[in-house]
């Protein structure tokens, strides 16, 4: 076992939880990986494949599983969002990313936030995503350092088409978005954004919060990196399965489920297990 690793056991097996990808069919994406939220079996809250960044869902998001894998449902009329009151990410370098479902009848012009990081005290102190929709024709995502933004020129998508968003922070003064792993937009504009205390799913969570998201969200992650253009591609043409999908000979990938301690690993995973401190 490794020293300080919590571990599983069946009544004859006993295994250490693999948490940084070491043996995952692709293991590079690992590398710097701060966070990786997955839905517990409740629907509520949302818990870090890392163990240690656990959101708490507000409102009462709910969770399914459809064919981008298991996501967080969140209503914007209802504003449900998921936080927690501590950052993985101190600053640049950094990456945001994340599946994202608009849902289906959204107004024109819409502005959606899947993923926010930043100081919860303040307006313009932040790292986030945002999608502008355009009626009938489809999103665009910006990635923002305050207000200063980097825009794709494309529109992707439309209301109801699951949309691949990656945010990087390379530094203070540059920023790019991608959607479906490319369409990049670049900004260069210097924005040095300090005191990231609080991550959001769902929604702006600074001082005035704004943009609730309406759709499903999955696989929200962020790395204290900023990834390349290849990685982005890699996440958006199946990454997060290759992630955590075990290589042999390991024979199982366990990640929690948000039961503990009596815990049912779920993905890509065929046995249970309980949890053991």
């Amino acid at each position: 076992m490794i020293p300080g690793e919590r571990h599983i056991e069946w009544p004859d097996v006993r295994e250490v939880a693999q948490r940084r990808g070491r043996n995952s069919r692709c293991p590079d994406l690992w590398r710097g990986l701060a966070a990786l939220w997955l839905p517990g079996w409740d629907g509520l809250n949302s818990h870090d494949l890392l163990g240690r960044y656990h959101m708490t869902a507000y409102n009462t998001p709910t969770r399914s599983v459809g064919a981008i894998g298991p996501c967080i449902n969140l209503v914007g009329a209802s504003t449900q969002y998921l936080e927690v009151d501590a950052t993985p990410i101190a600053s640049e370098p950094l990456t945001l990313a994340c599946w994202a479902r608009v849902a289906v009848g959204q107004s024109s012009y819409v502005t959606l936030s899947p993923m926010w990081t930043g100081d919860k005290d303040a307006g313009d102190q932040f790292h986030a995503m945002r999608l502008y929709g355009k009626d009938g024709v489809g999103y665009k995502l910006s990635a923002d350092s305050g207000w200063s933004q980097a825009q794709t020129a494309s529109y992707i998508g439309d209301s109801g088409i699951w949309l691949h968003c990656v945010g990087t922070f390379p530094s203070s003064i540059l920023r790019h978005s991608y959607m479906m792993g490319g369409n990049q937009a670049t900004n260069t504009t210097s924005e040095a954004v300090a005191n990231l205390d609080r991550i959001t799913i769902g929604r702006y969570g600074d001082s005035t919060p704004t943009y609730p998201f309406d759709g499903a969200i999955a696989y929200p992650a962020c790395w204290r990196r900023a990834l390349t253009d290849a990685e982005v591609k890699e996440l958006a043409d199946g990454g997060y399965a290759r992630m955590l999908t075990p290589r042999p000979p390991m024979i199982s990938l366990y990640v929690p489920s948000g039961e503990e301690p009596a815990a049912t690993p779920w993905l890509y995973c065929r046995r249970s297990a309980r949890i053991v401190a």
